[in-house]
């Protein structure tokens, strides 16, 4: 879900001269088509695509007043054989799905052979009118970047600035948007493929359009009714006690880190009597030192972000340098995160808009204080996006959103037992609702980007459409990342 973690830049379409490249989209499969494609080039992506806007209502229901624009980029096939091309529909909420088109082509190679690609922009995303908010924070000021990462006073600026009306931007609404593309490129059934947040979007695709679809991929479940953030700290400490464990069942990071949880109660300690400060070196040659002061809230935040991927092996060097009174390393990654999402790689409005409508409605305080007692992330998250949802715009959503989506469609659920924000339970809930899915939960797993082995056992279950022989041997080869370890004490040779 969201993160506020992103290493993709937008995209965006720019005319190429015409070429017969996925020419025949338009009838290729008997249905006509209303979205006129264009060819286009995708930054990050060597071969080339076809973009198009499809207008559609904001209120979808009213059919009437404000019409938006959706982009949409096609990667066509290199040999059309298949007529259920693969939708891929991204996390936050709020990424840009168009600018993740090279990486998506690199993954899905395979399916691309005998398949089209189709990314759209989400209503309130990239370029389908955006509701991006300027949030503090410049690199002339890094403490500017730091603290609250919803501050109210700038979501107001926002809110009077869009040309927009933010409960037209839910997610049942975007997966109607979704759908109508579907028809307006002349496809009669597709493959879903959804990651985080996009896992939610493609369950409730599934629940409004269960005829359209052939099979659904996905990666790091976040169902219907999951209420984010209310269970992140639970599942953010579950993945660090796992890091802990994982350290002491090491000898090399054991012998390198010895009483690590110690430690790392020692920094929550001294992080408790007060930000500390930390002198960060120049940016860039010739500029200027900077020394900014990080609170114990701003070194969990970061923390719960390193657990993401399998930088996760950076956590117990983070920790010792931290309980050793350098807290450089955390300064950096807490930066790192936070500048991401100030420079809008990330679409805040929408992002509030969906957890606005769609969690945190449903969150119980009292709830929320059992799941983070006795965790390092503690109610922070909560607090914070119940504050800013309270001057959001709430939109409406059908009855039963937040039950369980039941689906008869083919699924591949894929889970990692180390993802801070998605662990297995959440995976396994959604698979009891769905008859004919398989759940794979990777031992070493994270919530970030597929490995190979994970890469090629999608692949296959798209372009086979069902899980039935699905061969998932090489998971058992997935190692974990070696613990990174002081430089006296790395491995030599």
């Amino acid at each position: 879900m969201a993160v506020f973690i992103f290493s993709i830049a937008f995209a965006s379409c720019s005319r190429a001269p015409e070429t017969r490249t996925g020419e025949a989209l338009s009838t290729q499969f008997g249905a006509p088509r209303r979205l006129d494609l264009t060819p286009c080039q995708l930054p990050g992506l060597e071969r080339e695509a076809r973009c198009g806007t499809l207008e559609v209502y904001e209120n979808r229901a009213a059919r009437a007043g404000r019409k938006i624009g959706l982009r949409v980029a096609v990667l066509p096939a290199e040999a059309q054989v298949a007529a259920d091309p693969l939708f891929i529909i991204v996390g936050g909420p709020g990424q840009s799905a168009v600018a993740t088109a090279g990486a998506f082509a690199a993954i899905f190679a395979e399916v691309l052979r005998e398949r089209d690609v189709v990314l759209l922009d989400q209503r309130g995303s990239g370029g389908s009118n955006p509701l991006n908010c300027v949030l503090p924070g410049s690199d002339d000021d890094p403490q500017s970047y730091l603290g609250d990462f919803l501050p109210v006073a700038s979501l107001r600026q926002c809110l009077a600035q869009l040309d927009a009306d933010p409960a037209f931007y839910t997610t049942p609404l975007a997966m109607d948007d979704l759908d109508d593309v579907r028809a307006a490129l002349g496809y009669e059934r597709i493959n879903v493929y959804g990651s985080s947040y996009g896992t939610r979007a493609a369950l409730v695709y599934l629940r409004s359009h269960p005829e359209r679809v052939r099979s659904a991929t996905l990666r790091g479940l976040v169902p219907t009714g999951m209420k984010v953030p209310l269970y992140y700290a639970r599942d953010s400490q579950r993945a660090l006690d796992l890091v802990f464990q994982e350290c002491e069942a090491d000898a090399a990071c054991r012998q390198a880190y010895p009483g690590l949880r110690e430690r790392f109660a020692a920094v929550q300690d001294r992080l408790a009597l007060g930000p500390v400060a930390v002198e960060l070196p120049p940016a860039q040659p010739g500029g200027a030192a900077h020394t900014i002061r990080l609170s114990r809230d701003d070194f969990n935040e970061a923390l719960r972000n390193r657990l993401y991927n399998e930088e996760a092996n950076l956590v117990p060097s983070l920790i010792a340098q931290s309980a050793a009174g350098d807290f450089t390393g955390m300064a950096k990654v807490a930066l790192r995160f936070r500048r991401a999402a100030v420079q809008g790689r990330l679409s805040a409005g929408l992002f509030l808009s969906i957890t606005c409508a769609e969690d945190v409605p449903f969150i119980d305080p009292q709830e929320a204080e059992r799941l983070a007692a006795g965790t390092f992330l503690g109610l922070r998250r909560v607090e914070q996006q119940i504050r800013a949802c309270k001057i959001w715009p709430r939109g409406e959503l059908p009855a039963g959103f937040t039950d369980d989506v039941r689906s008869d469609a083919p699924a591949l659920l894929i889970s990692g037992d180390r993802d801070p924000v998605a662990p297995p339970a959440w995976g396994e809930q959604v698979a009891s609702h769905l008859p004919e899915s398989f759940h794979l939960v990777i031992r070493q797993g994270f919530h970030g980007l597929p490995d190979p082995c994970i890469t090629r056992i999608m692949n296959d279950f798209i372009r086979r459409g069902t899980a039935d022989g699905l061969d998932t041997s090489c998971t058992e080869q997935v190692e974990r990342a070696p613990f990174v370890l002081p430089a006296s004490d790395a491995p030599k040779g």
